[in-house]
């Protein structure tokens, strides 16, 4: 590899989807009899184990474990990691039954929903102080204002359930993305999901999103918030 392209923010923007997903596609493996509980259980404390590390060393979304840039992405610095722990026999089932396009694709999603909830979170907690601030004003009188000049006399809780209210319509609208983010395109492989597999196991354990229909379009289609 000529530049690795693998940054410091990728690898904090995606790290914690890839251990998600992992768990989440092992889980599936497993309950459909594709690899045996064994493997299953070895893999799954492995990411257990990276997650608790993480948490103990105050890493935040970052791995305790360096990163290889050569590896080209965090994909295979996680699978190189897992093996290296468990051996091949073993790490190497993970990715039975699945292609790094549908694994992509489903990072990519659960990176925006973060991204999306974060402000949508925000915007929430903002409305609830207003309201509360609202409520303690009722009879607090304050001059309005039109043009810059004052105008009529009304109350401040008036002026901020205005406010408040502004904010929900504003929150209505965003709302009406959730639906094309919230798809789960795991499972959708390549060129079609493979037999033996359930998009219905796997969507329950990404935070029950929805499953993304069409296996063929799952990976190629990236349009998160404009297409379903």
């Amino acid at each position: 590899m000529i530049k690795p392209t693998l940054t410091d923010e990728e690898v904090e923007r995606s790290y914690q989807s890839y251990i998600d997903i992992n768990k989440a596609h092992v889980l599936m493996l497993a309950r459909q009899g594709i690899i045996g509980a064994p493997a299953a259980a070895k893999i799954l404390e492995v990411a257990r184990n990276l997650e608790v590390a993480r948490k103990m060393a105050a890493m935040g979304d970052k791995p305790d474990f360096e990163i290889t840039p050569a590896l080209e992405e965090m994909y295979f610095n996680l699978e190189n990691y897992l093996i290296g722990r468990v051996g091949m026999e073993v790490g190497g089932q993970q990715h039975t039954a699945r292609s790094r396009n549908d694994l992509h694709a489903t990072v990519d999603r659960m990176v925006t929903r973060k991204a999306y909830l974060d402000p949508c979170t925000l915007i929430n907690k903002f409305r609830r102080t207003l309201i509360a601030l609202a409520r303690q004003n009722e009879d607090a009188v304050m001059s309005g204002y039109t043009h810059l000049q004052p105008s009529e006399p009304m109350t401040f809780g008036h002026y901020l359930s205005a406010v408040s209210l502004a904010l929900a319509r504003d929150y209505s609208r965003l709302s009406r993305a959730w639906d094309s983010i919230n798809l789960n395109p795991l499972g959708g492989g390549s060129m079609g999901a493979p037999p033996g597999t359930s998009t219905e196991g796997t969507r329950r354990s990404c935070s029950d999103s929805t499953t993304l229909c069409g296996t063929r379009s799952t990976a190629s289609a990236r349009g998160i918030t404009s297409w379903r």
